[in-house]
């Protein structure tokens, strides 16, 4: 019984070999730093929870530095370079935008809360300076 010739072999002498067929499939770290990236990217801008973001984009970085160099994937790392590049910005934004978010609601909490009309209140009440004020640092004697 005959089965074929061995892969990479002509069926016939003089014929060219048949080409191999190409790898077809996904490279599994390049998907997982790309979502990872976007899940960083979605969460970057929330006040105090964002800093989370920059977990998921350390290990978004991590698989997709693993997607690039990894040799099973040679032909396949579109995906982990898009996944990489995703991640390094979340990251940034990461490490930058929840202070900014943060200090903005902080802000809107300091001015909605009646703490900037409680000092003008104490500023109008206790003036800093009195008439007999003269400037001095200390008390002058006058002769």
């Amino acid at each position: 019984m005959s089965y074929g010739p061995p892969p990479g072999y002509s069926p016939y002498p003089g014929q060219p070999s048949p080409v191999p067929p190409a790898q077809t499939g996904l490279n599994g770290f390049g998907l997982t730093s790309l979502i990872l990236g976007i899940l960083a990217a979605a969460v970057c801008w929330l006040p105090f929870i964002g800093i989370v973001g920059i977990l998921f984009a350390i290990a978004g970085l991590v698989f997709g530095i693993l997607g690039i160099t990894m040799l099973k994937y040679r032909e396949r790392r579109t995906l982990a370079i898009i996944g990489t590049i995703v991640c390094s910005v979340a990251g940034v934004a990461a490490m930058i935008l929840p202070w900014i978010t943060g200090a903005f609601f902080v802000f809107d909490w300091f001015m909605n809360s009646g703490v900037i009309e409680d000092i003008e209140d104490w500023a109008t009440t206790y003036p800093t300076t009195s008439p007999d004020f003269t400037g001095a640092p200390f008390p002058t004697t006058t002769p």
